[in-house]
Formats: structure tokens, sequence, C-alpha cells
């Protein structure tokens, strides 16, 4: 009861103190500080399609769809190396394959959101291919929803002429993305089904990850293309630009966004072609030799594996050797994989040793060579219960 009456006295003291003049708004206190006012009250720009048009040099596919066609002569500088230098060799990531680069489409998106879920969609894909000797660039833009099918229908149009599509993490992201929205729109989806698809992060991964501290385009971009971008626009903000294009029609960024998703096309035709040159002089580039060869054998291309081993053998660090002399093993050509362990055993080697072990005793039944061997493994691990077990029982054997 006492807490209620103060309560009554106070708002009645506060009823009858006078009113403070001349007390500065606080929208007006915020804006003296630079603090500009961004509610609900922003007005959308009048901006139509065309107008967007015409401020990209684009042209109006369809309603809500807009196309920005780039065309980059071959033999141009492109970073440190010469774009299309070599467009027209063999593509060697594919075994046996008839085609040449010329042969593919490049393709990369940029999406609302980099989930799975129904409402991600890609607002911007990119197509490039070759054309009477000169790179080709589709930018597909969309301005709103509504574009969407068309989009996939040109999609379809264009990239169902090439027997293969290279990406860049294209088939764990951008594929599967874009065969949802196909399934979704109930459109068909036929160049998935009949195209090969070439990753090309797969292969700078295989080729550079144990030399690389990360293996995005950006950093095979300036090892291999010696390609350095200046004020290159992030694409994490992609979603941002687009959204910001629906809600307040923003063209302000957009230029360089597009400008950010022609370089990644651009790159993706050149890393293609110099990243195959890399794979054949490991000597030259410090590919991982051992990672592209163990790749070929778990594709059943063990002659193309040997063969590629073999080729640059005295280049091989300790991992590729072994691989090889594996290879020798499984052939039975004992001559040349114990060939290769002496020369890895010399080097402390201790799995060359073990199989210099197991060789000795079980295929030339000679135990006393085998114990040579497993002594020099116990100087190196005293502790291996497998070494210890095998040099008992080889002293029972002599």
């Amino acid at each position: 009861m006492l807490n209620h009456q103060r309560l009554k006295m106070r708002l009645q003291q506060m009823k009858a103190e006078p009113v403070a003049k001349n007390i500065t708004p606080v929208r007006d206190q915020l804006h003296s500080l630079g603090v500009k006012s961004q509610g609900c009250s922003q007005k959308k720009e009048h901006i139509t399609d065309a107008q967007l048009a015409e401020k990209l040099n684009a042209t109006m596919l369809a309603d809500g769809l807009l196309q920005i066609r780039t065309v980059v002569k071959a033999n141009a500088k492109y970073g440190e190396s010469i774009f299309g230098q070599y467009v027209d060799d063999k593509i060697k990531l594919f075994p046996n394959s008839p085609h040449s680069h010329k042969d593919c489409c490049y393709i990369d998106t940029e999406t609302n959101g980099l989930g799975s879920a129904v409402g991600t969609l890609a607002f911007l894909v990119g197509v490039g291919y070759w054309e009477n000797e000169q790179f080709v660039v589709e930018q597909l833009l969309l301005t709103g929803y509504r574009g969407e099918a068309a989009m996939l229908q040109r999609l379809q149009a264009v990239i169902s002429r090439f027997p293969i599509c290279v990406s860049y993490n294209g088939r764990s992201f951008d594929l599967p993305l874009l065969a949802s929205r196909y399934r979704l729109l109930k459109t068909s989806c036929q160049w998935q089904n009949t195209q090969q698809q070439l990753d090309l992060l797969h292969w700078v991964r295989r080729a550079y990850s144990k030399k690389w501290p990360q293996c995005n385009l950006q950093t095979a971009e300036q090892k291999i293309i010696g390609l350095q971008r200046q004020d290159d626009f992030p694409g994490s903000m992609a979603p941002t630009v687009w959204s910001e294009w629906l809600r307040a029609k923003r063209t302000d960024r957009m230029p360089l966004l597009l400008q950010h998703h022609l370089l990644d096309i651009q790159s993706l035709a050149v890393l293609g072609q110099l990243l195959q040159r890399d794979i054949a002089k490991p000597e030259q580039s410090k590919v991982d030799t051992a990672r592209i060869a163990n790749f070929w054998l778990k594709a059943g291309l063990r002659e193309k594996a040997v063969a590629y081993l073999e080729k640059h053998q005295q280049s091989l660090a300790q991992e590729g050797t072994l691989l090889l002399a594996w290879c020798y093993r499984q052939d039975k050509d004992w001559l040349r994989a114990v060939s290769l362990w002496q020369y890895l055993a010399s080097q402390g080697n201790t799995q060359a040793l073990e199989n210099l072990a197991k060789y000795f005793e079980h295929e030339c039944g000679s135990a006393e060579i085998a114990k040579t061997y497993t002594e020099r493994l116990l100087k190196r691990a005293p502790n291996e219960g497998g070494y210890l077990h095998r040099y008992d029982r080889l002293c029972r054997k002599i």
C-alpha cells in the first residue's frame, strides 16, 4: 500500500513539472551525427527492366530476363598467360577423349544464398564457349523471379550444343542447384544426362592441395594463370546485390558483380588448359604426381597411371615411388619393385623396409635377409609390436 501511495505522489509531481522547451528531436540529433534514416519510408527508384538493360548494355530476352554478351579474342593477354593458347589441344583430363577445349562450355552461377532449400535459385548464370576463334560469354540475369523459366530454357539451348561442361565446384553446387530448379519448374534438363562434367576444383585439389593453403578459384588464378584481380568485387556480396535490386531497385553495384562473374568464367576457360599443361610437366609445375596417378588407378586406368609415374620417375617423391613399386608388385614384377624399395630403404623409408622384409621372407624364403631388414625397422621403431613379432618369428626360422 505504501509503494502505491509513493507512486501516486510521484506521478502528480511529474504532471506539475513544466515541460522542457527546445528539446532537439532524436531524428535531428542522429542527422547531425551523420546517420541517415533507412526506415520503411525509403522509396523505390522507378527503374524499369528496359532502363536496367540500357545501363548494363544488355538485351531483354524475356520478361524478367536480361542477357549480357561479351566477346574475348583469342591470343589476348590474360594474367601472365595467353587466352586460348592451348584451345586446340585434346582434353587429357578425360581418358581417350576425342574432344578439344573448343568442344567445352564453361558455366558459373551466382545465387541468392548458399543453401539447397527450395528458395535458393541462381539469379545470374554465365555460360562461356568458343565460337569462330573467339570466346563468347553469355550472362543471364534475372530481374525478377518471373524470368527463371525463360533463363532455364536459354541454358538448355546453349549448353546442349556441347559434349563437355566445365565448372569449378559445379558438380557439388552449381549443377545440382540448376537441376533442382528444372525439376521445380517442371522443365526439361536433357544436357545434364548426356554431358560429361569436368569439375576443375577436383583436379586442382589433386594437383596442389598439399602445397597450397586453399584451392579456391582465385588462388588457382594467382598460382597457375598469374592473374591478380584488382579491386575485385567480393562474390559473397552477390545475394545482397540482387536483394537490393528487388527491394529498392538499386543498381550501382550490379556492374561490379557482373565484372566479377565474367572473370570467373574467363578464368575457367584458361585454367583447364593450363592445368592440363602443368600435369604433363610436373617437374616444372610441382604438381602432386602421386595423387594424379592414384586417381587414374582408382578410375581403372592402370596403364595410364604407370606410364605417368615411369615417365616422371626421376622427380618422384617417396610417395610416388612407393606407388610405382606397388604397381610393379601387383604385376609380380619383383625385380623392379625390389629395386625401388631398396632405393627408398637407403633413405630410411620404413614402408620400403617392411616391404623388403616381407618379400625376402615370403617370396624368397630367406629368413636371414628378412631378419636384417626387420632389425633396421626395429632401430627406427623399437616398440612397434608387429616388428617385434616378425623378428621373433624370423629368429625361430633361422
